[in-house]
């Protein structure tokens, strides 16, 4: 009734949404994002905050879809990038691991693999395998990417690091000769 401006309105919304979760009343607090994201049509920056705040109290199954719908709706790269990389990461978190990684994979295809948002995805793939101590599934996993992409030297000591790990030594050697012969100057 009393009109508040929008970043206002925003901030009353999500209190009150976040006050619904916390008090385990799901359904009043979806129709409070329902009714926030009906004020601001096609707003990113709602979008964002309401899918933000749903990660945190711990609704990744409803922030999933506003994260895949901002991935697809902006124009720029380096957010479209992160939101994917969200949207990877909550598939990752709702026991779908496979669908998340692949996700994460396709985006290694279209980033440099000298910049560091690179790195960073490789990084996320990697923690999948960590989280769980699964030194195995991730060498596994590196093996089947060298397989596509033979020339990935930091792959190669990636994987060289895991069979390490797993006191798979010769094996690690291996990989470590055959990045060495791929870039003999890289230190």
């Amino acid at each position: 009734r009393r009109n508040p401006g929008q970043a206002d309105l925003l901030e009353i919304f999500q209190a009150l949404g976040r006050v619904h979760q916390r008090a385990a009343r799901t359904q009043e607090a979806l129709a409070v994002w329902t009714r926030l994201e009906n004020l601001f049509p096609g707003d990113a920056r709602v979008q964002e905050q309401i899918a933000v705040t749903l990660v945190e109290e711990g609704q990744a199954a409803e922030a999933l879809p506003r994260y895949e719908t901002l991935a697809k709706g902006t124009t720029d790269d380096y957010r479209r990038t992160v939101y994917q990389m969200d949207t990877a990461e909550l598939k990752i978190k709702l026991n779908r691991a496979s669908e998340g990684i692949a996700d994460l994979e396709s985006l290694l295809a279209k980033l440099n693999p000298e910049s560091w948002l690179f790195r960073e995805v490789r990084r996320r793939i990697e923690d999948v395998f960590l989280r769980s101590d699964d030194q195995d599934g991730l060498a596994k996993y590196y093996t089947a990417w060298l397989g596509k992409n033979p020339e990935d030297v930091e792959a190669m000591a990636r994987l060289a690091k895991s069979l390490a790990r797993q006191a798979r030594v010769p094996q690690a050697q291996e990989w470590l000769h055959k990045a060495l012969k791929l870039a003999p100057s890289r230190k």
